[in-house]
């Protein structure tokens, strides 16, 4: 069931060390175990387990003619990538710094929903380029694969 969701503005580069920690524990947990799993990869299984991430910097507005008339038509700045999803029921995931820089509205996309959630950059370590979200509102479980 789609529905229409307030987008929360993104608050600040960090929600505090619980967070971090997180972060780190989770990265860790990725690099240890990726080099035994790396073989066996099938990259459709992967893009249907991969969280979309939507960052909106700032949307310009440009004035055009057509045939009924004028029309002005929005434009967004933005930039977008991939997540993953961190297990344990608290709706985070982990992205690429760059991916939510300067955002003012973050938006993810889950595998296999299709819908659109709004989200807030709970960390961010532009050093590293790791972020982390937490996706706001009533998100179904994701089950991994």
């Amino acid at each position: 069931m789609r529905r229409a969701v307030e987008i929360p503005r993104v608050a600040g580069p960090g929600a505090g060390p619980l967070a971090a920690g997180r972060a780190l524990a989770f990265a860790l947990a990725l690099t240890l175990g990726a080099g035994a799993q790396a073989q066996g990869v099938e990259f459709g299984a992967v893009d249907a387990a991969t969280v979309r991430v939507f960052a909106v910097q700032n949307v310009t507005t440009e004035e055009g003619r057509t045939a009924r008339g004028t029309r002005v038509v929005a434009i967004p700045n933005m930039g977008h990538g991939t997540g993953l999803s961190v297990t344990g029921g608290d709706h985070l995931v982990l992205t690429a710094a760059h991916v939510v820089e300067n955002a003012l509205y973050v938006v993810v996309r889950l595998p296999g929903d299709g819908a659109y959630y709004p989200a807030r950059v709970a960390y961010r370590d532009d050093e590293r380029d790791v972020a982390v979200l937490h996706i706001v509102g009533d998100v179904p479980p994701l089950e991994l694969q």
